[in-house]
């Protein structure tokens, strides 16, 4: 696991054959980059501080540890192959030539990886994980590109990276823990994010491995099923700063947020909410959360001791409240079922009850929670008729403002 909140690493540049004198500190945050990153910023900041001077194209970046150089390639985290203070050799080429050492050296296809015209494409890997010594020829399978990223490609494209596919399945050499030299059967295609089905053929025959575990595909027969994330996770999405963007719905100062309201947010699940949505609906919900609380309270109010972070209400309560905001009546054009709202109560405390719900007590989080379900359901998922479907971050304000 990381552990650090900045990350140093102290570059040194290489021209060619040779070694400059000058080391750049470089932060690189939370190392959460590529190593392709590190090479252009090397590149950068050598071009800025060492003036007049070309911008340079990285040939390889390798970390140097008593005196040796073990190449990183292109796509690896930072933090997951470096340590804060580590000294790296960043190579660029000495003019706009391709040397032959270059081609000789592999320089020249490291750079093509990390910035050639696949650079922009993620690397697919399917393990081949059967037992025996029966491997695979090759994998054949059909490529889905994730909704968020098509508008990324042309439909040219898209319409080449769904096509139906086969690579070659090939033997990848590792080390054991116990230091012994084994392979992997691997295939690597490159794809934007998004997600494959697939199958092992071996002669024409089709075949599974033992992961992940076979599913039925779109045409009824059984095959594998992976989802492909972006692999760098500065953005996870191509358009990460804009839908995770704070809420314009919230006005309330940091300094003035109800203490308990963090506990409470962090113990909410929300693993039906979309990612880029929970900071938006995080402000929402601090602008009404004391307004929210003291509804909670009302209801748990019984001569308890209020100063206390475990008291809870009943489903009974909820089931009250919902009646009294006419979102159980359905000729209110609104209408939530009961027992939808125990299967989200089930999936918000991760626990199945059985029947009957009412006497089931909630805690805060949890009535919170139920209450965004509420808002998602009747603002995003199935407005009044007439009724404009908006976000949610919107939605919540709208049903509770």
């Amino acid at each position: 696991k990381f552990e650090w909140s900045a990350m140093r690493l102290n570059v040194r540049i290489q021209v060619g054959s040779v070694l400059q004198d000058a080391t750049i500190e470089i932060s690189c945050g939370t190392g959460e980059q590529h190593v392709r990153w590190l090479g252009l910023v090397a590149s950068s900041r050598y071009q800025q501080e060492c003036f007049p001077n070309a911008f340079l194209i990285p040939m390889r970046v390798a970390h140097r540890s008593e005196g040796v150089d073990r190449v990183l390639k292109p796509r690896e985290v930072l933090h997951e192959t470096l340590e804060d203070g580590d000294e790296v050799v960043v190579q660029l080429r000495e003019g706009a030539q391709i040397t032959d050492d270059a081609f000789y050296d592999g320089d020249f296809e490291w750079s093509e990886v990390a910035y050639g015209p696949g650079s922009n494409l993620r690397e697919c890997r399917f393990d081949w994980t059967g037992k025996g010594s029966d491997f695979p020829d090759k994998v054949r399978g059909h490529y889905t590109v994730a909704r968020e990223w098509k508008e990324i490609f042309s439909p040219k494209e898209i319409q080449e990276f769904e096509a139906t596919f086969e690579v070659p399945v090939e033997p990848l050499e590792v080390l054991t823990q116990a230091g012994e030299v084994a392979y992997d059967w691997v295939a690597i295609k490159r794809f934007p994010p998004g997600v494959c089905e697939y199958v092992f053929v071996k002669e024409g025959t089709e075949m599974l491995g033992l992961t992940p575990k076979p599913v039925e595909a779109r045409d009824g027969t059984q095959c594998h099923r992976l989802e492909f994330k972006w692999d760098c996770c500065i953005a996870p999405e191509p358009n990460a700063d804009d839908d995770s963007r704070p809420s314009t719905a919230s006005s309330l100062d940091a300094d003035k947020v109800d203490p308990r309201f963090e506990q409470d947010w962090e113990t909410m699940t929300l693993k039906w909410m979309e990612p880029h949505m929970k900071t938006r609906v995080k402000d929402v919900l601090i602008e009404f959360y004391a307004i929210l609380t003291d509804l909670f309270d009302s209801y748990a109010f019984m001569g308890l001791d209020l100063t206390s972070a475990h008291h809870t209400i009943g489903m009974d309560d909820l089931k009250h409240l919902m009646v009294q905001c006419d979102l159980l009546n359905s000729e209110s054009g609104v209408h939530i079922a009961w027992d939808q709202i125990c299967t989200w109560f089930e999936e918000a405390s991760g626990m199945s009850f059985g029947k009957p719900h009412l006497p089931q007590r909630l805690t805060r989080a949890h009535y919170l929670e139920l209450l965004l379900r509420m808002a998602h359901f009747t603002m995003c998922h199935r407005p009044k008729p007439g009724q404009q479907v908006v976000a949610l971050d919107e939605g919540f304000f709208s049903l509770h403002y």
